[in-house]
């Protein structure tokens, strides 16, 4: 998946990109409201092009990568949903209307529970991979390109 960006900051081979929004995105605003951020989004990129501080980039996220992000936001909270219902109606073995109700406990219980695993899952990866993406290309833009209101530079 490739996005475009700005660099925000360098240290040695690892650069700090603010993420620029896509077109396909305008109006939406959940990564504001998903990550709290005020600010663009930003990501951790490997700069083997050593890219300088303003340039604008493209970066390239691993489609694997991708793909098991997805599967860890979507599909695992399901999972543990479903799996605290059934350990909830296991745990009680009456077949009356209580009982729907500790499955209902049972699986907002698995629902928190899957949130503090990935939680921690989240941060063992940041761990072990110092960045998120590869830089593809950049270029340096005019005098008279505007940089994004939110931007940490435009300040």
């Amino acid at each position: 998946m490739r996005q475009t960006g700005i660099i925000l900051s360098k240290t040695g081979s690892i650069a700090e990109v603010g993420v620029l929004k896509n077109p396909v995105c305008l109006g939406c605003h959940g990564c504001f409201s998903l990550t709290g951020q005020t600010n663009m989004p930003t990501l951790r990129v490997n700069n083997d092009l050593d890219a300088p501080v303003g340039a604008r980039v493209e970066f390239e996220i691993p489609p694997r990568q991708v793909l098991g992000g997805a599967l860890m936001v979507f599909i695992f909270p399901l999972i543990m949903l479903v799996l605290g219902y059934w350990i909830a109606m296991k745990l009680v073995h009456t077949s009356n209307n209580a009982s729907q109700s500790v499955g209902i406990v049972g699986a907002a219980i698995g629902l928190v529970i899957g949130y503090i695993v990935l939680k921690r899952i989240d941060r063992l990866w940041a761990k072990r991979h110092p960045v998120d993406a590869v830089l593809v290309n950049y270029t340096m833009p005019s005098p008279d390109d505007e940089l994004p209101a939110n931007c940490p530079l435009s300040k």
